[in-house]
């Protein structure tokens, strides 16, 4: 049950009082405690248990540091309920990691070819182990877009970037989900609606072509100027 703290919409009446917000607690680690201190994280994902449950639009949730012992109070935006992790993952919502550097982009995992004798699937593949520990697209993943990045001031040269399809994830497969906290520091799921509000607009320009392609709308070519 993500709480979203990032888009506001018409509060919903608490249950417990008949609309008066309701104050909450949840525990977190220190690292995930200063990531919503710094308004880096915005969404808290949570098992419906009944005190979840009782959760409402407009509450608020106080976070607490487990190592430091600290307090936030964070008003809650948006509750967006799903059955199961399959759920979450239907209707084209895309995983997409945060980088740890620059302006934090969300993205897909990739890299440079830069191992010898390597082709750009083999690249893919090895890119999405080191980056979130799972092997993807073991047999000939379609590839989905060509993306052309014309040279600019932070990109001396040209460059082709190629994007394949790893699939739909399983519940399974997000669990073992396992970082590279040297490149990332957050993974998530999320309808293109959100990504939008979340994405700087480049960015979400290739995913959002990335998924027109999935469903055989293209572009199958892309081009940005940087």
């Amino acid at each position: 049950m993500p709480d979203d703290t990032q888009q506001a919409i018409p509060a919903v009446p608490s249950p417990a009082t008949g609309g008066e917000p309701q104050e909450h607690h949840m525990r977190l680690l220190g690292r995930y405690y200063r990531q919503v201190e710094a308004g880096r994280k915005t969404i808290e994902v949570r098992v419906a248990t009944p005190q979840k449950r009782a959760v409402a639009v407009g509450d608020t949730v106080v976070f607490h540091d487990r190592d430091t012992g600290r307090e936030l109070n964070v008003i809650v935006k948006r509750i967006t309920p799903y059955h199961s992790f399959e759920d979450l993952l239907k209707n084209d919502r895309p995983v997409q990691l945060r980088s740890v550097y620059g302006s934090r982009l969300w993205q897909f995992p990739g890299g440079n070819l830069d191992v010898p004798g390597e082709d750009p699937l083999q690249t893919a593949r090895r890119e999405a182990v080191e980056e979130t520990g799972l092997e993807l697209g073991l047999d000939t993943p379609k590839l989905l877009l060509t993306h052309f990045l014309h040279a600019g001031p932070r990109l001396p040269l040209n460059k082709v970037g190629l994007i394949f399809d790893g699939g739909q994830l399983t519940a399974g497969q997000l669990g073992r989900i396992r970082l590279d906290p040297a490149e990332h520091d957050m993974w998530a799921v999320h309808d293109l609606a959100t990504w939008q509000e979340l994405m700087a607009p480049r960015a979400f320009t290739r995913l959002d072509a990335i998924e027109r392609a999935r469903r055989g709308e293209g572009p199958a070519y892309l081009i940005t100027h940087t």
